[in-house]
This record gives C-alpha cells, sequence and structure tokens, in this order.
C-alpha cells in the first residue's frame, strides 16, 4: 500500500512492525505476524491498534479460519483498508 494518507500514529516497536507488515502485505496471517513480526499475541495486538485507529479512515480487518483440529489454534487473516464512507459519518 503505497498511500500518503495512512495515519501518523505513535506505535509501540510491536504496533509499528506489523502496521508495516501490513502496509507492504495486501494480507498477513496471525502465524506470519508471530514469525516475522516477532510478536505474541497477534489478535490482542490487533485489537489494541484497532482503538487507535479509531478517529482515522483506516481499520484492520481480521478474519479466523476455524480448524477442526482441537490442539491447533485457529488462523486469523488481517488486513489493513479504508473505513466504508458511510461509517466515517
Amino acid at each position: 500500500m503505497q498511500n500518503k494518507s495512512l495515519p501518523n500514529i505513535e506505535w509501540t516497536a510491536d504496533e509499528a512492525a506489523v502496521f508495516q507488515r501490513l502496509t507492504q502485505h495486501r494480507q498477513s496471517t496471525s502465524a506470519e505476524l508471530i514469525k516475522y513480526c516477532a510478536i505474541q499475541n497477534p489478535q490482542g495486538l490487533v485489537a489494541t491498534m484497532q482503538q487507535k485507529l479509531a478517529g482515522t479512515e483506516w481499520q484492520i480487518f481480521s478474519s479466523v479460519m476455524r480448524t477442526t483440529d482441537p490442539k491447533k489454534m485457529p488462523i486469523a487473516y488481517y488486513r489493513l483498508l479504508r473505513k466504508p464512507l458511510s461509517s466515517l459519518k
């Protein structure tokens, strides 16, 4: 994403790593965020980032793919997207 209107938010080091990955890749999985951004809890970190993005035109869309094996953690998919115009009013 080469967009100049990305929010200028004070991120923690972990948040900055995740934000950079989401701006450079169309989509990232929770496993990729753990591996490449060296974070432990992608879901919690993204939830905190969502709060910081609340006053902007951006959001992190997340979806979770369930697993049939209860021993495995479900994989979540994350994307940085613009909010629909109707939600900005």
